[in-house]
């Protein structure tokens, strides 16, 4: 697996300004994840991913 793929990211509203816009709104909903192969003869494969909402 090539290392770029091995992703783990933390965002908050101080690294991402934009996340203040849904601050104190629920949660629940429809969430989406979009998932782009960029190389050549499909060799891209997403195994897992969560997503962890948390306030603090």
């Amino acid at each position: 697996m090539h290392p770029r793929c091995l992703l783990k990211q933390t965002y908050s509203v101080e690294t991402t300004p934009g996340l203040k816009s849904v601050l104190n709104k629920p949660a629940s909903g429809v969430w989406q994840l979009q998932v782009v192969d960029d190389v050549a003869m499909d060799t891209g494969r997403l195994n897992s991913w969560e997503l962890i909402l948390g306030v603090g």
